[in-house]
């Protein structure tokens, strides 16, 4: 038998086959996907806690405080998505591996497509924003 037929084998009926190695491996990623997305959440937790403690630092510092504080809240809703995707993936994962489930396994990896799109964009959209402070803030030194 040729290694290419051994490659292509199943290929032809649009099914995929996830052998022995594979599971071994999505577990490891189940693991580590869950790891990450409880520190996400902790992450969150403890900021939330310290932003709703620093209520009176910005409560005195006036409409800059409230900024502030709004920035805070919209930093910490940003994060929760990702952590929660990765939560959702690391599930149905797991689900997937145990009762041998195409439907979970699909779902998984729909959560992991939104996480990195979700970071992809969110990426995207920092490095713009970095980049239009470099332009600004160059005009700036040069009037």
């Amino acid at each position: 038998m040729d290694i290419n037929e051994i490659l292509d084998t199943g290929m032809s009926s649009g099914k995929m086959i996830i052998n022995e190695q594979m599971k071994a491996d999505l577990k490891v990623t189940k693991t580590w996907t869950m790891v990450l997305a409880i520190l996400g959440f902790i992450f969150s937790a403890l900021a939330l806690i310290s932003t709703f403690g620093s209520l009176v630092g910005f409560s005195r510092a006036g409409a800059s405080g409230l900024v502030g504080m709004v920035t805070m809240v919209f930093m910490l809703a940003i994060y929760i998505f990702p952590s929660w995707c990765l939560w959702k993936y690391s599930q149905n994962l797991e689900a997937a591996l145990i009762g041998n489930s195409q439907v979970l396994l699909n779902t998984a990896f729909l959560y992991m497509r939104r996480y990195f799109k979700f970071i992809g964009i969110l990426i995207v959209v920092f490095f713009s924003l970095f980049l239009l402070m470099f332009i600004f803030g160059g005009m700036a030194t040069i009037f």
